[in-house]
């Protein structure tokens, strides 16, 4: 054989290996695809119980004006609204960022870190919570 036809076999040799190593490649991936989401949808559940897991001590839970004044700095957001009724404000007030500063006592929004707040949970139609709810009793 001369050497133009060692080379048409080594290209014809290398396209047919790549070829199978392709389909092999696609054969696996797909057989993995069912147990790709199986995984990922697990880990959405986790995800979603450990989410819930940080709010227990707040759903349906009588607290203390500290905590609701902790709640609003490290949990108030854009996506988790905090809400608190106190007895000089009924209709409450929304914090969407960690801004609690009021010191002021006459302010209606001032928490008094002593009082007692029923608290809630509000959550998406997908169970995400995204309020908090403090009453003052």
């Amino acid at each position: 054989m001369d050497e133009t036809s060692n080379k048409g076999m080594y290209i014809a040799f290398g396209t047919i290996l790549a070829l199978v190593v392709i389909t092999f490649a696609i054969t696996i991936f797909n057989k993995n695809k069912p147990l790709q989401k199986t995984a990922l949808s697990t880990q959405d559940t986790m995800i979603q119980s450990i989410n819930s897991s940080s709010f227990s001590s707040y759903d349906n839970q009588i607290v203390t004006g500290d905590l609701v004044i902790t709640a609003i700095n490290t949990k108030a957001s854009d996506d988790l609204k905090v809400l608190v009724k106190t007895n000089s404000n009924p209709a409450g007030k929304v914090y969407t960022s960690s801004a609690y500063n009021i010191s002021d006592i006459s302010d209606s929004n001032y928490i008094e870190p002593t009082a007692s707040f029923k608290a809630t949970l509000g959550k998406t139609s997908n169970g995400t919570v995204n309020l908090i709810t403090f009453v003052q009793q």
